[in-house]
This record gives structure tokens, sequence and C-alpha cells, in this order.
């Protein structure tokens, strides 16, 4: 009877240990038609071929709807919900994810999400629920081993499936892997796809290696503080192989974000775990010396490059602190018929005559084409293009190409940044020149609004200058925001300048801030951001409070030590990473374990004080 109880009290969690451990496996090509707003902000066709998102969203909505009728059994039998402070700020995030989706400009979005992320007020309100059941469905040691052991096994073998693609043995590009991947319609094609990820960079199931980072920056924090905290020597030999495992995954993800967020994490593991650490130490030597040959291992096999991912964490500190290594390009301008183009060392200007032919001119207004060599189009036959050249030495890093029968000047400048060069194509209209953008629009360049990051908008792989443009949309979202997903559509994607500065193209769509908490800030409102950091914050205060003083002699203690230092890991990796569906649910459902421990251990706490 006790088996029979057992297996009942795991079915409740059966969605839960569903949504953490296997929805993260989930890739399977969907074609998805885009609506026709949406193709002012997509580079491709009319549809999008969507591998790794959409299907997580589904199995997240259906999992989520499991979830709430076993749930809502399971109060119908038991009648036990506990009482938690927790529920106020769920509840208010969760509102606002409504009230946002409801006035949101673009509710389709807002609903279901914005391509290739489908974080919709779905998919929000999924995490939130799933939040507050677990909350209220953990509770025993056998709770705990089950969801924790599901995420270990998945991640266990999520990890192994990274490593050979760091190793150049990627699933994924052999034609079995893309069998398992794609409708039956598209078997007969299977031979002409090729996965774009590079050698020696690990992306997993995750769609994007920063999506790695955020997921191992909370596994491998969990298992480090597993490793310290078990005291059974085979259980700390298993949990140390299985942090070495999570540590190549950490690195091999290349994401200096995840980097960033796993080392705060450790930080944190130090200051809450020192005693046990100092007396543990021949075992924290061993694991550290595991490490090293592992990091070895695998920048010997990337021919070092692994170790310069490293080290470009000080160009990025160089950068934020410092002057570091900043575009060369300075400004763009167009008047009419006039195009300016202002470097570091130069100005250049463009000027379309009467008789329609260009000329070029030194910041002295002096002329300094030289020369117009046609050569055949290569994409046109019977059409031809002007090799422009210009006769001054200080303008060597400039090429021009000019196609009459199509008004259109190809400009391309090496020294943008390093050996970085930006491309971009203007248009000659009758009025003037015109920026050619995403499906050859035109449009004219406009002064765009932006805090901060003055010369630093290439900071952290152009977050710089993804945040100063995000800065002013939160002028707009105090209260309800745009809509879930729907930062695409707002921020400013004409800032032609601002993309060619960091980015070197006018073709880049920035779909995403790059920043957990701007993300909720513009996205659901400011007054929704303030709910989670409430949330997340007395879970972080509540905790070290209760793991301060543990002896940690017991599952739950070292279960949820374990789980806060890993969300601390997740929660610092978001200053530069987004929630996506690959990895959100993970950290909801880590957080609503971590509460119902942390419940737990006070209501025993204030038990022994009362005793």
């Amino acid at each position: 009877m006790k088996g029979i109880k057992r297996i009942k009290n795991y079915l409740y969690l059966i969605p839960i240990a569903f949504m953490i451990s296997i929805i993260p496996f989930i890739v399977y090509l969907k074609k998805i038609h885009l609506q026709k707003f949406l193709l002012r902000y997509w580079t491709g066709a009319k549809f999008n071929w969507d591998y790794f998102s959409y299907y997580k969203m589904v199995w997240i909505l259906i999992s989520t709807i499991i979830a709430i009728i076993l749930f809502v059994i399971y109060l119908l039998k038991r009648n036990n919900l506990k009482n938690t402070y927790y529920y106020i700020p769920l509840g208010v995030y969760a509102l606002f994810i409504i009230l946002s989706s409801l006035l949101s400009e673009y509710q389709s979005v807002a609903f279901l999400g914005f391509p290739d992320r489908y974080e919709g007020m779905f998919t929000l309100l999924s995490y939130l629920i799933i939040t507050f059941i677990t909350i209220n469905l953990v509770n025993t040691k056998k709770d705990i081993k089950f969801i924790i052991g599901s995420l270990l096994v998945s991640a266990f073998v999520l990890s192994i499936l990274g490593i050979f693609q760091y190793f150049g043995l990627d699933l994924f590009r052999t034609m079995k892997g893309l069998l398992l991947i794609l409708p039956q319609e598209l078997h007969t094609v299977v031979d002409t796809i090729d996965a774009k990820f590079p050698l020696y960079t690990i992306y997993a199931t995750l769609y994007n290696p920063n999506y790695v980072g955020s997921y191992t920056s909370i596994l491998f924090s969990f298992s480090l503080g597993l490793y310290v905290l078990i005291k059974d020597r085979q259980h700390k030999l298993l949990s140390g192989v299985f942090s070495l495992l999570m540590f190549a995954t950490w690195l091999g993800s290349r994401s200096r974000a995840g980097i960033v967020g796993g080392f705060f994490a450790i930080i944190l593991l130090f200051v809450l775990l020192h005693k046990r650490i100092i007396k543990e130490y021949k075992y924290i030597l061993g694991i550290i010396c595991c490490f090293i040959i592992v990091f070895s291992i695998m920048n010997y096999a990337a021919n070092g490059d692994l170790g310069s991912e490293l080290l470009s964490l000080g160009r990025e500190t160089e950068l934020a602190f410092g002057e570091g290594e900043v575009s060369n390009l300075k400004d763009i301008k167009i008047n009419g018929k006039e195009l300016s183009i202002v470097t570091e060392t130069e100005k250049l200007n463009v000027v379309v005559m009467k008789n329609d032919n260009l000329e070029f001119y030194n910041r002295a207004g002096e002329k300094i084409l030289d020369s117009y060599t046609k050569y055949p189009d290569p994409y046109e036959s019977n059409q031809y293009v002007n090799i422009i050249e210009l006769n001054d030495k200080q303008y060597k890093n400039y090429h021009f190409v000019y196609v009459p029968n199509k008004d259109l000047l190809h400009l391309e400048y090496d020294k943008l940044f390093g050996n970085r060069r930006m491309k971009v194509n203007f248009k000659v209209t009758p009025t003037g020149f015109r920026v050619m953008g995403i499906k050859k629009h035109l449009y004219k360049l406009k002064e765009v609004e932006y805090w901060g990051f003055e010369n630093k908008e290439r900071l952290a792989s152009g977050r710089g200058f993804i945040w100063s443009r995000s800065l002013p949309l939160l002028k707009n979202s105090f209260i309800t925001g745009y809509g879930p997903d729907t930062y695409a559509l707002y921020f400013p994607q004409n800032d032609f300048v601002g993309k060619l500065k960091t980015f070197g193209s006018t073709l880049k769509i920035v779909d995403k801030p790059h920043n957990l908490y701007l993300q909720i800030a513009i996205n659901t409102g400011i007054i929704s951001l303030l709910a989670f950091l409430s949330l997340v914050i007395s879970y972080f205060f509540s905790s070290i409070k209760i793991y301060s003083f543990s002896n940690f002699d017991n599952i739950h203690e070292i279960i949820g030590a374990s789980i806060l230092i890993a969300l601390t890991g997740y929660l610092m990796t978001a200053f530069f990473n987004d929630s996506v569906v690959s990895v959100a649910p993970i950290f909801w459902i880590l957080l609503g374990i971590g509460i119902s421990i942390n419940l737990k251990l006070k209501k025993s706490n204030d038990q022994d004080l009362m005793t």
C-alpha cells in the first residue's frame, strides 16, 4: 500500500519533472508563416523555420495544463495550501503580464510570443503557475529526490551531447540526427541542411550557446554545492564527476555571460560554505586540479581559443571602465543628395551631381575621385558595376561600388574596429540618399534617443548599444509595458548608425535586450519587474538567513543551499542574457523547490526555538 501511495504522490509531480528534464531536449522543425507586420523585423523569407523554441513552448503549456488539473485533484483530496508571502509577488507579476497583453498593440505576439522565442503571456503565466504548484507539491525528501534526480539525469545527457559537439561529433550534423528533428515531408531534402554552429562550441539542444551558459550557470553551481556539502564519499565522487561534466559544458558554451554568472555563484559558495570548504580542503583541491586538466584538454583541442575567450573578459572590463577598443566610425549624415561619413581620423563627402554622377570630397572640400572602373555585374548579364577608386591614401580603407542601373552605392570600410569590416548600401533616389535596411527597404537617417554607453556600444558583444537604446523605452512602460515578447517591435531598429558602429551592418535585427531585467520591465512593465525582484530578493535573504547557520546534515539543507547558489548564478547571468523557453522553466521550478524547502526549514527552526 505504501508503494502505491508513493506512486500516486509522484503522479502529481510528473508534469514538473517533465518540464525540468524533458522539455530542454525538445528539438523539432516547425514551419511558421509570419504575419505581415512581422516581416519588417525578419531578415528571412515570409516564414520562420523554428527548431528549438516553438515545440518547447507548446509542451510547456501542455505540461502546465496537466499540472493544474493534477494540482486541483491534490487540493480536493488534501486541502493543503501553504500560507506564504511569496504568492503576492507571483500574483502581482501575473496580473501585469495579463494587463500588458490585453493592452498591447500587438496582441498576437503578446499572447504567443515573437518568432524564435515564444515567451508570450501564456508561457510567462505557465512559469508562475508551475512555481506556485511546485511550492505546494514538493514537501518530502522523496519529492525533492524525484524532481532533482530528473534534472540531474537530464543535465548529464545534455552535457554528454554538448561535449560531443565541442569535439566535432554533433548529432545534429549527422543524417540520423537530422531525421529525428525534421518532419517526414522534409526527409527527402535532409542532405541539403547544414548546421551553422562552429566547432568547439556547445549549443546542445538549447538553440544558442548563450543559453547553454545560462543553463550551466545553474547546473555547474548546483553540482558544486552538492560536492562541497555531501558527506558520503560515494555520493561525493558522483557529484564530483557530474561537476566536471557541467564545468566542461559551461566552458564549451563559450558564453561569457554564463561564465560571469558562474563566478558570482562560486563567490557566494565560498562565502556561505567557507567552513565546510576549509574542512573539506583536500576534496576541494582535488576537484580544482581536475578542473584545470579539463580546461587544458579543451583549450588544446580548440587551439588555444578557449583561453582567449576567457582573456576577452579582461578586454570587456577595459572597455567598460576605460577606453578599450571602440568603433572608428563616428557618424553618418545624409543631407539630401550629400552623404557624409565621419570617422575617428577623417571625413568623406559623397555628392550626387546634376548629371547623377557621384563626386567624392575630403574634409577640406578637395575632390578625391580618381576614376570609375567598369566591371560586368556578377548578378545581372549586360549590366555593369563601377569600382570607385579614390586618389587619397587617407581613404585607402574605403571601398565603393556603384551600380548605375539600380542607383545603388555599396560601401565597405575596412577598419571599423580591429580588422572588422563595415558593409552598407545606399540608394540614390530623386530626393537624395537613403540607407538600405532589411529586405531592401529604404530609410532616412534619424537621430535616435539613447541613455549612456557613449563610445561603449560594443561592450559585452554589442550589449552596450542594445542597452543604451533600450533604456529610453522604460519611459512608457512603468505600468503595463508594451506586451510580452514585443520588445523587437519597439526597439529602434532604424538606428542604422548605431548598428554600423556596433555590428558593421544595417541588417542586424535586435529581438531581445540581452538582459532579463530590462526584458521584464519593457515587455510587462516596471511594476512587474519590481514584483519579480521582490520575489527573488525575498527568497535570497530568507535563504541567507537560514543557511548561514545550518549544519547541512540533512537533504533539505543540502539541496536548499545548492539551489540558492545555482539561482544566484542564473540571476547574475541574467544581467547579460534573457529569459528563454529552453532554460527558464528550470529556474522557476528550482525557485519553487527552494521556497518550499525554506518554508519547511523555517517552520522547523521556529518549532525548535519554541521547545
